[in-house]
């Protein structure tokens, strides 16, 4: 016989997602300070920037006329 209680498993589950969440963040964080690291020795900077409106579909790529791929400025 099998008991499952489900307010338990929600816990477990909202638990477990903070923690991969808690993992993913430090991975991320340390990638870009890595990152960084490696710019600055190469003599150039790493910019953040706000997420919004900055991914797109391969199709889409290039065919904002106000903003061209071509003329997408690297920091």
């Amino acid at each position: 016989m099998h008991y499952q209680n489900k307010d338990m498993d929600s816990t477990m589950a909202y638990k477990f997602r903070r923690l991969v969440q808690s993992i993913q963040d430090a991975s991320w964080n340390r990638f870009i300070n890595m990152l960084s690291y490696r710019a600055e020795s190469a003599g150039m900077r790493v910019v953040k920037v706000d997420p919004k409106d900055t991914s797109a579909t391969p199709g889409e790529l290039g065919t904002d006329k106000t903003h061209p791929l071509r003329d997408a400025a690297i920091a």
